[in-house]
């Protein structure tokens, strides 16, 4: 059986204020020159139909012409809601379109949907997986133990109609592991048996704070389960980093990494830093050199220097506490800045660098919650009535200890069973990492009396003791 699989159209996205309906309906047109070029027996759409719940009235028309478009050829087409879309709008008339050979997710209720189609070898069973949230899982299913979005859609898989005996395709828009390794994300190795190695590389692309710290430190840790315990493993190595430069160049690395706790260091703690200027040039000297170091003063030189002749260098130890802001914001950012005169010139030049070490709190504080705007509006100034407005919610644990369990509420969410306003439950946070979730509302037209909408995310917590 030949599928065509896309995902992630998007339609009725703007960019920046430029509809792109000619564009996307275009993409729509090409889409269904490919199904019947290939002589595609199904089109799998695994979700983000739309760039909004709430679709523009445009983009539900595109949508209707492809589906009339590919059951008019007689092409299948299966399709999931993905985070973006609503699911009951995109759910709507599931049941009389099936009747067309078009089958579409329904709302979400613990199990795959599942279809059976024929072909020369038998049978073929394809299950429809809307996205759907670990909060949502838990509700149908509270006797498991659930925690990431992996054991959610596992969870959901144990409870579905599938026979393994037989060909399935899976159809979902999750964030799940065991996709192949981006950047972002780590690697998993499976098993490792006694006296068993596996090797992989890694590129990695010198970045202009890697210069101004001096070094690129790449720390790498391996999870694992042995013996049933949870285990964890690292190790890391420094490589040097500069630039060419017809000046003075400012080498400058923290000297007592790893912090204490081996994540950050925390209030009253002492950072220390090693600081060396250097001349690398072979035929300039330059004179009146004045070092600042900000922590200490930006306007008080912290070091004078008559001359620095070539390949030459100063250095020098420099050490401060950490402060409580410094704890909360989760980083101490420490700048040096020398002048000097330039021996071509005449004229004063400075140059800088900064070197940043992770801080954060050992208490209560140090959970920190931001919120930001990723949507736009449509018309790039501010949102009307029925516009989507898209928020990220960051969860960090700037402590030493692992979060058990956490809820996570939102001020413009509905009300669950118990009365809050949940909009995630049960998650699990480890010490030094973040989470983040999505969140999205639509303005009402009291929202535009006001002329503003006010949110408010919060997080309630349990650690060990």
């Amino acid at each position: 059986m030949r599928f065509l699989h896309i995902a992630d159209l998007h339609l009725g996205k703007n960019l920046l204020e430029l509809p792109l309906y000619d564009e996307q309906a275009k993409m729509l047109e090409t889409l269904t020159d490919m199904a019947v070029a290939n002589k595609a027996d199904a089109v799998l759409i695994a979700g983000d139909i739309y760039q909004r719940s709430a679709p523009q009235a445009e983009a539900m028309e595109m949508l209707s012409a492809f589906l009339s478009g590919l059951a008019g050829r007689g092409i299948r087409l299966f399709m999931i809601s993905g985070n973006h879309d609503n699911a009951q709008r995109i759910s709507y008339l599931a049941g009389l379109v099936r009747q067309s050979g078009v089958y579409i997710s329904e709302s979400f209720d613990g199990k795959t949907q599942k279809i059976s189609l024929p072909d020369e070898y038998g049978e073929i069973d394809i299950h429809l997986l809307p996205f759907v949230r670990v909060s949502a899982v838990k509700l149908k299913y509270p006797g498991e133990k659930i925690s990431t979005c992996t054991e959610a859609v596992q969870c959901v898989l144990k409870h579905s109609d599938i026979d393994y005996a037989r060909r399935n395709v899976l159809i979902s828009h999750q964030f799940i592991t065991g996709s192949e390794l981006s950047g972002s994300e780590e690697k998993t190795i499976g098993t490792l048996a006694g006296g068993e190695s596996k090797t992989y590389d890694v590129d990695y692309k010198v970045t202009t704070d890697n210069v101004s710290d001096g070094e690129v430190i790449n720390t790498a840790v391996v999870s694992y389960t042995q013996d049933g315990k949870a285990k964890m493993s690292k190790d890391s190595a420094k490589a040097k980093t500069g630039m060419s430069t017809d000046g003075v160049y400012i080498y400058k690395t923290c000297t007592n990494l790893p912090p204490a706790n081996g994540l950050f260091f925390v209030p009253g703690e002492t950072v220390t830093f090693d600081i060396e200027v250097i001349n690398p040039t072979t035929d300039k000297t330059f004179k009146n050199l004045k070092i600042y170091e900000w922590m200490y003063s930006k306007t008080k030189a912290y070091k004078t220097l008559a001359q620095l002749k070539p390949g030459k260098s100063v250095t020098y130890t420099y050490s401060t506490k950490v402060t409580k802001y410094q704890g909360k914001t989760g980083k101490l950012v420490n700048i040096v800045s020398v002048s000097y005169t330039d021996p071509k010139t005449k004229k004063k030049v400075t140059q800088f660098n900064s070197c940043k070490v992770p801080c954060g709190l050992e208490g209560e504080d140090g959970v920190v919650v931001t919120k930001t705007v990723i949507s736009t509006p449509d018309n790039g100034s501010y949102y009307q009535e029925g516009e989507e407005i898209r928020y990220l919610i960051e969860i960090k644990n700037n402590t030493v200890k692992d979060i058990l369990t956490m809820d996570i509420r939102d001020s413009l969410a509905d009300l669950d069973l118990n009365g809050y306003r949940t909009i995630q439950a049960g998650e699990t946070l480890k010490a030094g990492e973040t989470y983040e979730i999505h969140f999205s509302y639509f303005v009402t037209a009291d929202d535009v009396a006001n002329t503003k909408v006010t949110n408010l995310a919060s997080a309630y917590w349990s650690v060990e003791k």
